[in-house]
């Protein structure tokens, strides 16, 4: 693996730190620091720890796999980052810390991305701040506020502030104008989902409205454990084998033909078979992971 170290015409004279991601410095900064004997090393410098002791911050660095931004900052700087492309950590932020923010925040913590969680409610900074990378009160739609704290350097913004309708579009069109490469909100109607769509959020969500319709799906069928609309036309749902298909191959059920609908993947117990072939054999009690038109999978559901 290619080593992270600068250009060569400083490796000589130089130990380098590098301030990346969220909650550190707003920008990736290459910082010369007179040492005893030359070398290189990536690390990261928590902004706290900066301030209290510069030299103990950087003599007792942490790892960090950059954000994409972050690599992107050290190309262009000369350094070589060919070891970092294999890091699949992301730096994601946050907003919001109602219950669904701070479920997306320790999702995404436990997945080992960094994650930066934002709120003005001191209270929900300091329940979930052993739980992420940084915890901060701040105020999402104060612009100077966000740009000090970095944001500009996650990969992914997620706004989570729904009842609020003012403080989503405002923290949105911020996070936009701040150059965040991908944001994703959360909407509370179609109304509020079309206007944060004009403002250019790459991915709005309305929880709400999906749950309800995946519990109303699994609820009025006693077949579908399951459902997950992948478009107005098209979804993905989970069907319970009944007695009609047990002992059948896949050939022999032709699903396929008979509702026009895909077998992707089938649960038995604890084990998950992906992309099953025709001659795999189902069982009764089986989960059958289905993809097809909403017409097909509605006559899926009417299967008994």
């Amino acid at each position: 693996m290619c080593p992270v170290r600068p250009p060569a015409d400083q490796a000589d004279r130089h130990e380098f730190a590098l301030l990346f991601g969220v909650g550190a410095m707003p920008r990736a900064i290459g910082l010369a620091l007179r040492v005893g004997a030359p070398g290189t090393r990536l690390v990261r410098i928590r902004r706290e720890h900066w301030l209290n002791s510069p030299r103990a911050a950087v003599q007792a660095p942490a790892t960090l796999a950059p954000s994409s931004r972050g690599r992107e900052e050290l190309g262009r700087h000369g350094w070589c980052t060919a070891g970092l492309e294999m890091m699949n950590m992301r730096q994601f932020a946050v907003i919001g810390l109602g219950n669904f923010g701070i479920s997306v925040a320790r999702a995404l913590s436990k997945m080992g991305h960094e994650v930066l969680a934002i709120d003005t409610d001191p209270d929900k900074v300091q329940h979930l701040a052993a739980d992420v990378t940084h915890a901060v009160q701040a105020d999402a739609t104060d612009e100077e506020a966000l740009r000090a704290l970095g944001i500009r350097n996650v990969d992914v913004a997620v706004v989570t502030v729904g009842q609020d309708i003012r403080s989503s579009i405002l923290a949105c069109m911020i996070l936009k104008e701040l150059g965040v490469g991908y944001v994703v909100a959360k909407a509370t109607d179609e109304l509020h989902g079309k206007l944060l769509e004009k403002l250019g959020v790459d991915r709005v969500v309305y929880p709400e409205r999906d749950m309800g319709i995946r519990l109303a799906n699994s609820l009025g069928c006693s077949n579908i454990l399951e459902y997950i609309e992948l478009s107005p036309d098209y979804g993905v749902a989970e069907i319970v084998a009944t007695e009609e298909f047990s002992g059948k191959t896949l050939r022999e059920l032709n699903l396929r033909a008979r509702y026009g609908a895909n077998v992707v993947a089938i649960r038995r117990d604890d084990a998950v078979k992906v992309s099953p072939g025709a001659d795999d054999v189902v069982r009764e009690g089986d989960v059958l992971v289905i993809l097809g038109s909403v017409e097909s999978l509605e006559r899926l559901k009417r299967m008994r």
